[in-house]
Formats: structure tokens, sequence, C-alpha cells
């Protein structure tokens, strides 16, 4: 299904012959800015034309269905048991990336959309359709609802009561305050079991507009997951595992038994038999016993790529939301879980570039992914690798990948086969590789306390180190112009280092800035630094190296991760997109912004502008500030 996102768009795809026609040149093409006669009719604003992927942070069955949180989307599968769901649906990108959903037996879905509040769908096939939503003071993280009222744990604001009766049109009523900070919530019985950081509280719904609070137990470590089965609760406690709360007395909870788990318990699911099924973060999924809820066994565990956050169960089968992926698995006999599926989606993003219709991903812990953007309305994931370590950049250059991937140095990647990108050669730097650029045969790697790094990868098999220069501080991104590279030094600001002997490099200059360079785009004489927490864009003039001046900045309140040129431009990502117009580099000021679902970590621009959204995934933008005769755009669609 399409939706419509702005009267501005007239009509889709279907009546474009090519992209081409509306949209600007490639990146690299001249870009003025108009006269005063050509003055935009549009008001200077940015559209979000596509997205995909995102963490899998939640899930949540209600047989036959299953619905997980895919960075700012809800995805809707059918539950073919035993055997992978099948992917029925997904919602319309959300405000904010999804924290939490609770599944009503009548395919109402309430989901937590962190600082955007509560959203209400319904699973109307084949659409997910928009009921109604509510913003809450605080942070939504995680909801319950029960005879016509949603529940909300909203961080530090406590719970807020929503009464949702009408459905279109949902209210907050009451709200109710613990000792610590509402993350879970269960409604059992006409009682509300509350995971708020400092243990299990238990509130009466007699009024269900005005919880009451009744009791409380104060746990070990960080409750942030509550499920109850009869007279027992069952809360992950962080770093301490599992706890089992006797409940029987709710104005006086009682821990009968506890489990101490190896990674950091997130979610929680319970079968009526006492079989526990623990999010255990970075360790995976733990089956525990708790017949005994005072001696609580583990019988076995699963292990995985990424970190196991939520749990959820239908009858014959399980559902894992482990960040990077939805594993579906059996526990029929629990002390050997039978992994069914695993689906696989573009999670995180932390870095990207965008070269001839194909954005690669640097992922994180999620690896690395290739996504088809010829059709930016319908980016489609293509090819999928997993290096060791946490992949934090990536530059591309023909049909070969450099990726940064931490303490695992650079791995080069064969991307010739989209499809099946091959690692085939691999240097072991000594730092962390945090960034690199490749001009001709020569890469230049951001290597953080190990310094600025030349490798010679003319065989990109057996790549080799030509020379190094260690820095001041903490070398975090580079680029290279000529003989020069201009380093990103954090604290230390912009070195300029003459490359042109490579086994004996020099800094020639250096210019302090306000905050923490992290990253560095140049264009001629001028250099442009993303500069950290609360200082934005700075511009620096490099057309004497050995005096670099700062010359201007446009000032942001986030934190300046990533930059991008396109012409007379810069586009910034510092937890929203922001597009900078650079024409007088003395006085660059902010043309149009974009707060994006997650937490725009970089950005690259190819005529459209594409975001590494963090936890929110892939976005992809048009800025109508600079491009106002774009009047026929394809609508973002549902992603069916």
């Amino acid at each position: 299904m399409i939706h419509l996102l702005t009267t501005l768009i007239l009509i889709g795809l279907a009546l474009l012959p090519t992209w081409s026609a509306v949209l600007p040149a490639p990146s690299g093409a001249a870009a003025q800015p108009p006269t005063a006669s050509e003055a935009p009719v549009i008001p200077a604003t940015m559209h979000l034309v596509s997205q995909l992927g995102g963490d899998i942070h939640a899930v949540a069955t209600s047989t036959p269905y299953i619905y997980t949180g895919n960075g700012p989307r809800v995805t809707m599968y059918y539950a073919l048991r035993p055997g992978p769901p099948s992917q029925l649906q997904q919602s319309e990108p959300l405000p904010q990336v999804v924290e939490d959903i609770a599944a009503t037996a009548t395919d109402v879905l309430f989901v937590a959309i962190g600082q955007a509040g509560l959203q209400i769908m319904f699973a109307d096939l084949p659409d997910l359709l928009m009921l109604g939503s509510v913003d809450t003071p605080g942070t939504a993280l995680g909801v319950a609802a029960t005879s016509g009222y949603a529940y909300v744990a909203d961080s530090a604001s406590g719970v807020q009561v929503v009464d949702a009766r009408d459905l279109s049109a949902p209210v907050l009523v009451g709200s109710l305050a613990t000792s610590g900070t509402p993350v879970d919530v269960a409604a059992r019985n006409g009682l509300l079991y509350i995971a708020d950081g400092m243990g299990l509280s238990i509130a009466s719904l007699a009024n269900p507009a005005q919880p009451v609070l009744l009791g409380a137990v104060q746990t070990p470590d960080f409750a942030q997951g509550v499920v109850v089965v009869g007279h027992l609760a069952y809360v992950a406690d962080g770093t301490s595992g599992l706890q089992i709360v006797d409940v029987t007395d709710p104005t006086a909870p009682v821990i009968v038994g506890a489990l101490d788990t190896p990674g950091i318990a997130h979610g929680i699911a319970a079968y009526d038999n006492g079989l526990v099924l623990l999010a255990d973060g970075l360790a995976g999924l733990r089956v525990i016993d708790a017949s005994d809820p005072a001696a609580p066994q583990e019988l076995s565990h699963l292990e995985s790529p990424g970190e196991a956050v939520a749990v959820d169960w239908a009858p014959g089968q399980a559902y894992l939301a482990n960040t990077q992926s939805l594993v579906a698995f059996t526990v029929a006999d629990a002390t050997q879980p039978t992994v069914e599926a695993v689906i696989d989606p573009l999670a995180y993003a932390e870095s990207l570039a965008v070269v001839d219709g194909y954005a690669y991903v640097a992922g994180g812990l999620d690896g690395f992914r290739i996504i088809d953007v010829h059709n930016p309305v319908r980016p489609t994931q293509v090819g999928i690798s997993r290096p060791d370590d946490f992949v934090e950049h990536v530059t591309v250059r023909g049909d070969t990948a450099y990726l940064s991937a931490a303490t695992a140095g650079v791995r080069i990647m064969d991307v010739s086969d989209r499809a099946n990108p091959t690692e085939i050669g691999y240097y072991d730097s000594p730092g962390w590789a945090s960034a690199t650029d490749v001009v001709g045969d020569r890469l230049y790697l951001a290597d953080q306390v190990a310094g600025l790094r030349i490798v010679d990868v003319s065989d990109p098999t057996s790549p080799f180190e030509l020379g190094h220069l260690v820095m001041q501080w903490n070398v975090e991104g580079v680029a290279v112009q000529g003989n020069f590279a201009y380093v990103a030094d954090g604290p230390g600001g912009l070195r300029v280092v003459d490359v042109s002997d490579p086994s004996n490099p020099v800094e020639t200059g250096f210019v302090r800035l306000r905050k923490w360079a992290m990253d560095v785009a140049v264009s001629g004489t001028l250099a442009y630094v993303a500069d950290g927490r609360n200082s934005g864009l700075r511009i620096v003039d490099i057309s004497d190296p050995a005096n670099p001046i700062f010359v201007g900045a446009a000032s942001s309140h986030g934190l300046a991760l990533g930059v991008a040129l396109d012409g007379a431009y810069a586009y910034l990502a510092d937890g929203v997109l922001r597009a900078i117009n650079i024409t007088t580099p003395t006085a660059p000021f902010q043309t149009a912004s974009l707060d994006t679902a997650g937490d725009a970590w970089d950005v690259a621009v190819d005529g459209l502008v594409y975001v590494a959204d963090g936890r929110g995934g892939l976005a992809v933008v048009l800025d109508l500030t600079r491009h106002p005769y774009a009047t026929f755009v394809p609508l973002v669609t549902t992603g069916q």
C-alpha cells in the first residue's frame, strides 16, 4: 500500500521514465544556489523517500501472527510451524524506533516508540493500519494493554495510563510513580507489574485509569523485563540474570529464587510448566527450568550474532529478537532448542558509502551489508558479510570495499558479486580501525591512538604498511587530497599531514577546533569537519598546509559524527540530518533538517541523501530545499 507523505508529492514512479528527470545529478556535479528570482516556492524541508531495516528490538505473538519492531517499523509475520515465519506486511516508518509491542487477541497492537510515545495499530490484512497515537511525556520503553487501557513504561516519567477505548483517539488519563525508572510492564488479573530498574513494583487496576501502588521488592541489579505466570513473577534483572518473585500477596512480594546468567538479562518469557526463556544480551538465549522456583537451573542456551533483547512464544514455537535478527526456534526438548529459521535483514547502520546504485553499509556488530538502491523507494538488501569485530566504516573503490573493523583492522572485500561479498585480504592495524580513504594504490587509515597508517593496496590480497604517523590525540577520520592527508584528531582538531613520501608522513600544521573532530571532507582549499557534541560543522581554510585557519561554523546541539559534500551544500549527521549552505564559508547556514527515527550517524550523497541511522537502519531522503522543482517523486511505501 502507498501512503501520502505530502500534498507536494503528486504522482508515483509510474509517471517517471527515469529518476534523472526530477532529481539532481549525482554527487560531484556542480550545484549553484538559487538566485532571488529563482527562490524556491516550496518550504525549506526534507522528505523521507524510504527507510530500510533497523534494530530488531521487540517481538510479540498473537497466534497465528508474530510482530517485530524493525527499527521504526512494525513487521508482521505468519507463523509457519515448524518452519520459517512468512513476512506479510510492514508498517510505514514511525517517528522513532520501536521499543516494545503488546499484541491483543483482536489484532490490535500497542507500540511503544521511545520519545514519540504510543502508537496504536490494527492488523487488517493486507495492511497494518495506523489507528491513533499519543505522545507520552517521557520515553516509552514498554507497554501492556488490558480492558481498553494501555499502560506505558515511560522511563523517568513513570507509568503513563492511556484510555484507548476509542482506538483512534487515545488519551492520557493518569500516571503512576514508582521508586525507580519503569522499563517494562505486564498486566494480569487486575494487577500491573512494573520492572522499574530498582526492582518489581505491583499496582492495583481496580480503577484502571488510576493504578494504586500496592507493594514492591528491590532486585540486585537493574530490573528491565517482567512476565507473570500464576503466583510467580519472573524478572530479567540485568547482570543478575533471573529473579523469581512470589506475588501471592501483592502488597508484600518476595524473591524466592534466582539464577545468575553470564550476560545482561533484558527480556523474558515463561511457560506455565516453569520453563523460562531469558534474552541475555550478548550471551544469547538461556533456557531455564524454574519448576522449582527456589532452585532454577539452566538447561541450554542459543547463541547468534547480535544482542538478545526480547523473547516471546506461541504454541509450538518461540521467537527471539536478537537486535540483528529474528530467530524462530522450538523447545520441545528444552535441553536442546532447535533453530527453525533466522531472519537476518539490515539492522544497525553505523556508516555508509553509496556508489552506482548500491549502498554499502557498515553495521557495527551487524556486519557489512550491500543494499540495492537503484529504486530508492524500495531499497533491497542483496548481500551480507560478517567480518570479525565491529564494522565501523566502509570505503568503496570500484569492485573493492575496505572495511574499518575496529580491533580486526582493515578487511578488504571483493564486491563484484554483490550478492556474495568475499574477503580477499586484510591489514591488521595496531590500533582501532575507525575510517579510511583510498587514493590510487594507497589506503589511509584513521587508527585512533595508533595514528595515521598508510598502506599499499596495489595487491588487495596482500596489503602492507608503507609508513605511519602517531598523532597527538585520537585519529577518528581522514580525507586525502593531492599530497596531503587531512586528519580529524578528536580533541586535537584538524591536522594536516604531508604524505608525498608515504614512508615518512610529516605533520605540517594543525588547527584546534571547539570539541572533538570526528569526520572530515575536503573540497578545494577548504576542509569541513564534523566536530562532535554541541559543535556541529567547522570549516577550515587549508590553502596553506602549514597554517590551516578556522573560517566559519554552523553550530548544532547534536553529536556531529559524519559529513558529506555535494556542490554548495554540506550534509551533517549529528543525531538529525542537517543540510548546510556553504556558498559563503565564513557564514554557512542551515537550510533544512530531518529528525530521523534513529541516531543519524553518517551521511552520503548521490543525488538523494542517504543516512546511516544507527538503530533506525538506512534512511533515504530528498532535500526539497535544494531541489524545489522535484515535484513528481515516488511515495514512501509500506514495504510489502
